[in-house]
C-alpha cells in the first residue's frame, strides 16, 4: 500500500480527524500508509514526553509507554473538519523497537 497524501499538500500537515487512526503496535510502514511520512523526526532528546513534563510540576509520576522511545515522529495538524485550526496542534508518534510504543498530543499558542 503506498503513502497516504495529506490534502493539504505538505508532508506531515494532516487533518486532526487521521491521527484518531493511529494506533499503539502500529509498524511504522502502516503508519506511513495511515497518515503518510512525517513533518519530522525527532530524537527523544529533543522533545519533553508526557512524564517529563509531570517530572517538571514535581510529580513522579511516569508513563511507561514513553521511556526508552528510539524516535518521534510529528505530525502538524491544520484543520478539524473544514475549520481551520486557530492554536498549533501536533500529534507526536514515539517508536520503540520499529513500532509505536506511545502517541500523545501537544496543543500550544499559534505562531
Amino acid at each position: 500500500m503506498a503513502e497516504r497524501i495529506a490534502p493539504s499538500g505538505q508532508p506531515g500537515v494532516i487533518p486532526l480527524e487521521w491521527a484518531r487512526d493511529l494506533k499503539e503496535g502500529m509498524s511504522a510502514q502502516a503508519v506511513r500508509e495511515c497518515v503518510g511520512p512525517p513533518v519530522a523526526v525527532l530524537r527523544p532528546d529533543q522533545v519533553k514526553t508526557p512524564s517529563e513534563v509531570f517530572e517538571d510540576i514535581g510529580s513522579t509520576f511516569r508513563f511507561v509507554a514513553d521511556q526508552d522511545l528510539e524516535e518521534i515522529w510529528e505530525y502538524v495538524h491544520n484543520q478539524r473538519g473544514r475549520m481551520t485550526l486557530v492554536k498549533r496542534v501536533t500529534t507526536r508518534v514515539g517508536f520503540r523497537n520499529g513500532v509505536v510504543a506511545a502517541l500523545w498530543r501537544v496543543v500550544s499558542p499559534s505562531d
